[in-house]
């Protein structure tokens, strides 16, 4: 009998090892679902992340065609979950806000060129109307200048035979 207890433990012992052989590969193959599940998810949230990314990428990338084609109006989105893409559009909107500030600077700038300009042209044209009106008051002075000099050497001639005449006429008197 000694054998029929020895094999009947022997068999207890297989089947104690047997059961725990079941409850790990159970077990095993409960964490390998669970791991495979894990890795699903993972693979579904990353693809869902890198769909997000595309939209966000297209979408600043339109913006960013819309800036190059003059329309410095547009500004990305700054308020998205990707960090990266977030410092991308920080960046992307202070540098459009800052060459529209540097344009609207020019132009102010341009305006007053042009201001001045025309005010200078202006200015111009009228000093250049009041050099032909002294050009003109110049020659009509010129010509007054000339007459009264005229008119001066002939007085200075009537005075000159009138002094002629009296010079004579005071020898006549003194010699009567």
């Amino acid at each position: 009998y000694q054998s029929l207890d020895d094999l009947q433990e022997t068999l207890a012992e297989r089947i104690d090892q047997a059961e725990a052989s079941k409850k790990d590969a159970e077990a095993a193959r409960a964490t390998a679902e669970e791991s495979r599940e894990a890795a699903e998810k993972a693979r579904s949230e990353a693809e869902a992340r890198a769909e997000r990314l595309r939209d966000q990428s297209e979408a600043f990338s339109e913006t960013m065609a819309a800036a190059a084609d003059g329309d410095l109006s547009v500004r990305l989105p700054d308020d998205v979950e990707d960090d990266s893409m977030a410092t991308i559009a920080r960046s992307f909107n202070d540098m459009i806000a800052d060459l529209q500030s540097a344009i609207d600077r020019m132009s102010s700038f341009s305006g007053n060129v042009q201001t001045q300009t025309a005010t200078l042209g202006q200015a111009a044209d009228d000093a250049a109307g009041a050099a032909a009106d002294l050009e003109g008051d110049a020659a009509r002075v010129a010509d007054q200048a000339a007459t009264q000099s005229d008119e001066l050497q002939t007085v200075a001639d009537r005075i000159t035979s009138v002094s002629g005449t009296t010079d004579r006429v005071a020898t006549v008197a003194d010699r009567a």
